[in-house]
């Protein structure tokens, strides 16, 4: 859908449900009156490398997303959302599998301090979501950077930064 240029098909309102595979580095932005919404159809493991969210009304839901599917390696976020559009709004990640990699057992301190951020909630913006994600091996697990937000449920395992960093006021 993305890579081969229909999303600007999908309506307000409209759920596009990914199947089983590798679906790339995914970039999603638009105003949307209703939610967008890009989820795991049922029994599915979609794969994406890195996800990068701006506008408003967006929702995504049970993905897995890592470097480890990419063809490059990349610094900074494997998720970020409304860090590069100031009017986003109401954009909600929800039940995503973060990881920079599985296995962390043979890290040394120099590889822990160049891994990954984990999902990367940017400065612009309000009515934000992060719920039930598990983040996993990676620097800072969560950033909480826009005001009156909401991050719940969420559950962060081996961090070698922050495991959750609040910088705005109005965060829950």
């Amino acid at each position: 859908v993305v890579d081969g240029g229909r999303l600007h098909r999908v309506k307000a309102g409209d759920t596009v449900l990914l199947g089983t595979g590798y679906h790339g580095a995914v970039s999603l932005s638009g105003r949307n009156k209703d939610f967008i919404t890009i989820a795991a159809g049922p029994g599915q493991m979609p794969t994406l490398s890195r996800l990068t969210i701006d506008g408003t009304k967006w929702r995504v839901k049970g993905l897995t997303v890592s470097p480890t599917f990419g063809d490059k390696p990349y610094e900074d976020a494997i998720i970020t959302f409304a860090e590069g559009d100031r009017d986003s709004s109401e954009i909600a990640v929800e039940d995503c599998f973060v990881y920079t990699d599985l296995d962390s057992s043979k890290w040394d301190v120099a590889k822990w301090m160049k891994v990954n951020n984990g999902i990367t909630m940017g400065r612009y913006g309000k009515g934000h979501v992060m719920r039930n994600n598990y983040i996993l091996n990676t620097r800072f697990a969560i950033n909480l950077c826009a005001a009156d937000s909401l991050c719940e449920g969420n559950v962060v395992c081996n961090f070698s930064a922050d495991g959750i960093r609040v910088t705005r006021d109005g965060q829950i």
